[in-house]
C-alpha cells in the first residue's frame, strides 16, 4: 500500500500538502485474512545501502510484488538527474526492510522508465519492457544485467483487433504496462493503461492475454474503474471469486475490484 503527502490539481500534477514542494512516497506491506480484512502491515524500508541521490520526490514509487519477496519500483533517488529509474529490490516480510536495492537500465543511456512487467517463470525472472514491438528481457539475479531474450511485432503490423470489433484495428505501440503477468489459460495474463493526454489525464485500461511463448497477444476493449480519469491499476491475480485487481483513483484511493472470470473470458474472447 502505498502513502503519499500530495494531491492531484485540476490539471492532474502532484501538489504537496507539506508545502515544501517535495513530494513524498511511504510504503506498507500488509498482511490480510481470505476476506481482504488487514491483520497487520509494516513500513516497507530501504536498509539495502544504496547509493541515494534525495532531490524533491522521495520514496520507491509503483512497487509491483512479484515471485519470492522481489519487487520492482520507480525510484528517482538512484540517480544524480532525478531521472525515473526502475529499481529491482528484495525485501524481508516481516521487519519490512529492503535487503537489496539494483537499478536497472535498458542499454546504457539513462533515461526515464516507468512500468516494466516483471514475473517469474521457471525460477527465473523476465519483464516486459514494451508492448509494440513486443520486447521482454531477463535479468540475471547474480549481476542485476538484463538481456533482451525476445522481439517482435505482435498483430498486423503496429495494430492487432479487438475480439469485440475485428473490423477496426487499434494501436498497441502506446499500451502501458500494469500488473505484472501471471498464468492463465496455458498462457500470461496481464492489464495494460493507456492515457489519453489533457488536463487532467485520462487512463483507459485493458486485460491482455498472451501464450505461453508471447507470440500471439489478445486483447479487451478499454474499460475504467470508477469514472474516467487518472486510474492507475499495478497488479492481479487469482482468488476464488474471480480476478482480483488492485487500484487507485485520482491517487487518492486504494481499492480492490473482484471481476468475475466469466466476465474477464468474454472480454478476451475465451
Amino acid at each position: 500500500l502505498r502513502g503519499i503527502n500530495y494531491y492531484l490539481s485540476d490539471g492532474g500534477y502532484g501538489i504537496s500538502r507539506h508545502g515544501d514542494g517535495i513530494i513524498r512516497t511511504i510504503n506498507y506491506l500488509l498482511e490480510t485474512d481470505v476476506d481482504l480484512n488487514i491483520i497487520k502491515g509494516v513500513e516497507l524500508v530501504d536498509k539495502s545501502g544504496v547509493k541515494l541521490y534525495p532531490k524533491n520526490i522521495l520514496g520507491m514509487e509503483d512497487i509491483r510484488l512479484f515471485g519470492d519477496n522481489y519487487f520492482f519500483c520507480t525510484y528517482l533517488e538512484l540517480n544524480e538527474p532525478r531521472t525515473p529509474q526502475i529499481g529491482w529490490g528484495t525485501y524481508d516480510s516481516e521487519t519490512g526492510f529492503v535487503t537489496r536495492m539494483v537499478p536497472l537500465m535498458a542499454g546504457t543511456e539513462l533515461k526515464c522508465e516507468k512500468n516494466w512487467l516483471p514475473f517469474i517463470d521457471n525460477d527465473d525472472i523476465y519483464i516486459i519492457y514494451a508492448m509494440g514491438p513486443f520486447q521482454l528481457y531477463k535479468l540475471d539475479k547474480a549481476t542485476g544485467d538484463i538481456k533482451e531474450v525476445k522481439r517482435l511485432t505482435l498483430g498486423n503490423g503496429l495494430t492487432d483487433v479487438s475480439v469485440d470489433a475485428p473490423d477496426i484495428p487499434r494501436y498497441i505501440n502506446d499500451f502501458r504496462g500494469s500488473a505484472s503477468p501471471i498464468p492463465y489459460k496455458e498462457g500470461w495474463l496481464t492489464t495494460i493503461h493507456q492515457v489519453y493526454h489533457a488536463e487532467p489525464r485520462k487512463y483507459f485500461h485493458r486485460f491482455v492475454w498472451f501464450d505461453k511463448e508471447f507470440t500471439k497477444i489478445n486483447f479487451t476493449v478499454p474499460f475504467y474503474f470508477d469514472k474516467v480519469g487518472v486510474e492507475f491499476n499495478l497488479s492481479i491475480c487469482e482468488s476464488d471469486e474471480g480476478i482480483l485487481m488492485t487500484y487507485s483513483h485520482g491517487d487518492a484511493t486504494s481499492t480492490i475490484a473482484v471481476v468475475d472470470y466469466k466476465v474477464v473470458d468474454g472480454m478476451l474472447g475465451f
